[in-house]
């Protein structure tokens, strides 16, 4: 745990002198709100976050109008951008070796520079108000979504080390990258860390083709003044969504998120693993995607009786599968908010 605990002790520390209403009788705002919930403090009522992707058709503005529109009729705690805009290489990739030819695309990325216009936008419309988190997936991820997974496993195993050699390429954009939406309004990072699935990589593989550039990105919010990252533990479908989460135990992150139901580990044992706020409890493929308005309301009351108000956040083990499903949001929020009364 020590790399967490260094890094992030000292934006925890940041926390805990703000001026916050530490008393639960006064409504704090959602700052104020998440601020608490870092810091180990008591907040007016746990935080709430769900969303869901939005299409790469939409423009900047259109998808900045959508992202708040959202925000505000559910009365989430925070904006989480959630624009899948898919990333390109500028080298095609045929053959193992063409992963040593990729070269930083940095700010000048179109990518980027639309992810970052969508930022402002949302950061004018809820400056002082909702903490901002932009989601940003680890450099392995985007050489997959660049090329596919087939392809760039099949490298990994003929040549990792060129593979490792794009993939550190693409870790100094991303780093330019959460660099710059941390300037343009940004308060976190919301990390999705993927490819540490049971039966993937080995750890030594792992630790060689993934861990390095996941944390080269991380450490640009760890050090960034009053900054943070959130660290979402991810899987893909094809390995079940299960993860060696231990492997992550010392990633930085100011919270934690991971699928727990198809993992089948609870949020106690990630309470010992992590050491830190947890955020998640709902089954987004379950009471989430399926549940009645009374099994939704049961299933956040049982949240709250069993692990609290403090260091907690109600969210889902990933994001929910469509906007229809809105309505079950609304109804857990509404929830959390009888219950802290």
């Amino acid at each position: 745990m020590l790399l967490y605990r260094r890094d992030n002790l000292r934006y925890l520390a940041k926390l805990q002198t703000l001026n916050l209403k530490g008393d639960e009788e006064t409504a704090m705002n959602r700052k104020e709100r998440m601020a608490a919930t870092l810091s180990g403090q008591k907040p007016d009522r746990v935080p709430v976050g769900m969303w869901y992707h939005y299409s790469p058709s939409l423009s900047a503005a259109q998808a900045a109008v959508a992202h708040f529109d959202y925000v505000r009729s559910v009365d989430l705690d925070m904006i989480k951008i959630m624009y899948d805009n898919l990333y390109s290489l500028e080298e095609p990739i045929h053959q193992a070796s063409d992963w040593y030819k990729i070269k930083p695309q940095g700010t000048n990325s179109k990518y980027y520079q639309k992810q970052c216009d969508i930022l402002r936008r949302l950061a004018e419309k809820g400056a002082g108000e909702y903490p901002i988190w932009m989601t940003m997936f680890g450099a392995f991820k985007f050489a997959v979504m660049a090329s596919s997974d087939a392809l760039v496993m099949a490298h990994c195993r003929e040549n990792p080390d060129a593979v490792a050699a794009g993939v550190s390429a693409i870790a100094d954009s991303l780093c330019e990258w959460a660099d710059g939406y941390l300037q343009n309004g940004a308060d976190a990072i919301f990390y999705s860390a993927q490819f540490g699935e049971i039966g993937r990589f080995t750890k030594a593989e792992w630790e060689k083709l993934v861990r390095p550039y996941d944390l080269r990105v991380l450490s640009v919010a760890e050090q960034a003044s009053d900054k943070y990252n959130i660290l979402h533990l991810c899987g893909e479908p094809e390995y079940q969504f299960r993860v060696h989460l231990d492997r992550f135990a010392d990633y930085p992150g100011a919270m934690i998120n991971w699928a727990i139901y198809p993992n089948n580990y609870e949020i106690e044992r990630g309470r010992d693993l992590f050491d830190r706020p947890i955020f998640g409890g709902l089954d987004n493929h379950g009471v989430m995607a399926h549940g009645t308005e009374d099994e939704v309301e049961q299933a956040t009351r049982a949240l709250l009786d069993r692990y609290g108000t403090v260091n907690f956040a109600i969210g889902a083990d990933c994001s929910i599968e469509s906007p229809d499903c809105v309505w079950r949001i609304r109804k857990v929020i509404n929830t959390v908010k009888d219950y802290c009364k």
